[in-house]
Parts: structure tokens; sequence; C-alpha cells
């Protein structure tokens, strides 16, 4: 499955601290993961995705009082989903596109 999340603090208007943390955090969690301008993506399984997202967000709450997250799933029963694939795939028809 796929995972995009967000984790906003909403007392400090700066986050690179608060993206460094989350990284770590990630780094040490296994999950396959991209930082995007808006949001985070994982991949994997349920239980190892929502137990990375879990850690993030404690990470960030131990830090500030008040934290808004996130959380949009893209779970496909048919099939595994990775992000390589769907981003090779947009940039395929994207260049056709332009052909």
């Amino acid at each position: 499955m796929l995972a995009q999340f967000s984790i906003w603090p909403l007392d400090r208007p700066h986050m690179s601290e608060d993206i460094a943390s989350i990284t770590q955090v990630l780094d040490q969690s296994g999950v396959r993961y991209e930082v995007g301008p808006m949001g985070t993506t994982v991949e994997g399984q349920w239980q190892d995705v929502m137990a990375a997202i879990q850690a993030c967000r404690e990470t960030l709450l131990a830090a500030h009082q008040r934290v808004l997250t996130t959380i949009t799933i893209d779970d496909d029963a048919t099939r595994a989903l990775n992000m390589s694939e769907a981003t090779a795939k947009v940039t395929a028809r994207n260049e056709e596109a332009k052909s």
C-alpha cells in the first residue's frame, strides 16, 4: 500500500527541524519513503506504514503542543503498489503527451 501523510505543527512556522526528525524516524522504521513539498509518501504493509506514521506523530507531539495530521491511503487489494512504478507511469504518459 501507499500512504501520503503530513504532520503540521501549529505552533511553529518553520518546519525544517521537524522534517529532519521525521526522516530519522522513517529511516529507523524500514519503510520506503519519499519526502515531497507538501507531504511524505510511504510504501509498505499496513501495519508497518501505520506504525511509521504513528512514530512520526509521536515524535512531533513530544516537541509541540498541537499538530494537525492528514493521511491519504491507496490500498489496492488486486496488486502491490509502489512509488517507483506510479511515478514512472506518470512520467511516461507526460512524455507521450509531449510528442
